[in-house]
């Protein structure tokens, strides 16, 4: 059995100690891994891999609980529905389509980086939403509850 070096050890598993590959990680802002580059050829440029999030559906009846104005210091931030696909409106912005990861965490599919988590507590609508993006972490608590 082979490996990147060529060597398994003795408990049956790979042993990467003497090889000359090195492994860089590219993280986002937020910390998770988003990237991964290896040199397997000495003077070629090492090619990258890009992790893909996996993309889920979430159902409507979810989806609603997030629907409404929410408070974000001085602003109106706007969760909307169209087409199963839930938007977020900042006033002087566009409508920021998203994609969701889970129930609760959807990223905003224009702007890498930047993420939307709802707060949600029983089965009730969403108290707050966090909007998490590369400069901090910002609170928008909903509007009418």
């Amino acid at each position: 059995m082979m490996c990147l070096n060529g060597e398994i050890n003795k408990d049956g598993k790979p042993d990467t100690s003497g090889s000359n590959i090195k492994f860089n990680f590219l993280t986002s802002t937020d910390g998770k891994i988003e990237s991964l580059s290896a040199s397997f050829e000495p003077g070629m440029k090492p090619p990258v891999f890009t992790l893909k999030p996996k993309v889920v559906n979430v159902d409507m009846k979810t989806l609603e609980q997030y629907i409404g104005e929410y408070t974000l210091g001085t602003m109106q931030v706007k969760v909307s529905v169209r087409n199963k696909v839930l938007y977020i409106f900042v006033p002087g912005q566009q409508d920021y389509e998203t994609v969701a990861l889970d129930d609760y965490n959807f990223n905003l599919k224009a702007l890498n980086g930047y993420s939307v988590r709802f707060e949600v507590k029983g089965k009730e609508k969403a108290e707050s939403v966090l909007f998490i993006q590369p400069n901090g972490t910002f609170k928008a608590s909903r509007k009418n509850k």
